[in-house]
């Protein structure tokens, strides 16, 4: 699962999207060497700018023996996870709480998360001056021959990225396919933006 399943996710987003409603030009790319020091986030991140990153990677849950809810209170079939932080980085709280508000207009169940043993490729791209979101997957057992997911939040994560991908970013005065206008006062739009996973894609406002 760790990390194909994230390239399904991008195949799922791809078979379902409508051109003619996206707000962003909408990149996809596959980076390496994630787990040895994010090498290829890093060189994506060096070679391009973007004002706002996705970062896609396995979810880690608390619905399995000998971790609990307390620790990581996300489930598998309860949606994709936005996480605000892990060991290192926080992610970036304006994008976060927009896709949570595009969840909730869509009806897309999702949920929220803190990883403490963990960090992402979003890092790099922070550490390059680009905001990003960490969107995990609910995953048991993860980084063991018996990994877990359920079917159902590959397609929910899909369903989010697909109308996130619809509706204006905020500050743009732009209006999405869900008819609602883009904007937070004193919050510059997106311009460009990328959806990262340990295999990596993005996308950027147009």
């Amino acid at each position: 699962m760790d990390d194909r399943m994230l390239l399904a996710v991008m195949d799922l987003l791809l078979a379902g999207l409508e051109p003619s409603a996206l707000q962003y030009d909408l990149w996809f790319a596959a980076t390496v060497q994630e787990e040895n020091g994010l090498h290829g986030a890093k060189a994506l991140a060096q070679r391009t700018a973007f004002d706002l990153v996705l970062a896609l990677d396995v979810g880690l849950v608390g619905d399995v023996p000998t971790v609990g809810e307390r620790e990581y209170p996300a489930r598998l079939g309860g949606g994709p996870t936005l996480v605000h932080k892990d060991r290192i980085i926080h992610y970036d709280r304006r994008f976060l709480w927009q896709l949570a508000r595009v969840a909730e207009t869509h009806g897309i169940p999702y949920q929220h998360g803190v990883y403490a043993s963990y960090s992402s490729d979003g890092c790099a791209f922070i550490e390059h001056g680009s905001p990003a979101v960490l969107i995990g997957v609910p995953t048991r057992y993860t980084h063991s021959p018996v990994e877990m997911v359920d079917e159902g939040d590959l397609v929910a994560t899909a369903a989010l990225l697909r109308a996130f991908a619809a509706t204006a970013p905020a500050g743009s005065g732009r209006t999405g396919a869900s008819g609602r206008t883009g904007g937070e006062e004193g919050v510059r739009p997106a311009r460009r933006a990328v959806l990262q996973h340990a295999a990596s894609c993005g996308v950027a406002a147009t």
